[in-house]
């Protein structure tokens, strides 16, 4: 296993970039609407600001653990992870000034790894 300890130092993506995650696009699916003409619509996750639908989870982890008092400003997280969730917390623990620590397997691609 290999670690990595992310730290964030100033300057920090501001708190607004999370209000994606309460404006994810929808999408009409015109051509899959069945015939009694129901309008179709799908969430397009990937325009979440990793790309990935872990950024609303990562944020409702980090939301609960700190207004429960698990979490406390300034603290750290620790994960085992390779890939779109440590992406995500990362991105979380940045805006929320938070330390995060993850470990993961060396099996895990050199990219995903380097996004977080």
């Amino acid at each position: 296993f290999s670690c990595s300890t992310f730290s964030p130092s100033p300057p920090r993506p501001p708190a607004r970039a999370m209000s994606q995650l309460v404006r994810t696009p929808l999408i009409r699916l015109g051509k899959l609407s069945p015939k009694s003409g129901a309008t179709i619509y799908c969430k397009w996750e990937g325009a979440q600001m990793t790309g990935s639908m872990k950024d609303r989870m990562a944020w409702s982890m980090i939301e609960h653990a700190l207004e429960s008092g698990e979490l406390h400003p300034g603290g750290k997280v620790v994960e085992l992870t390779g890939g779109s969730t440590g992406s995500s917390l990362a991105m979380v623990c940045a805006i929320k000034g938070l330390s995060a620590h993850f470990v993961t397997s060396d099996a895990f691609a050199k990219e995903k790894l380097d996004t977080m």
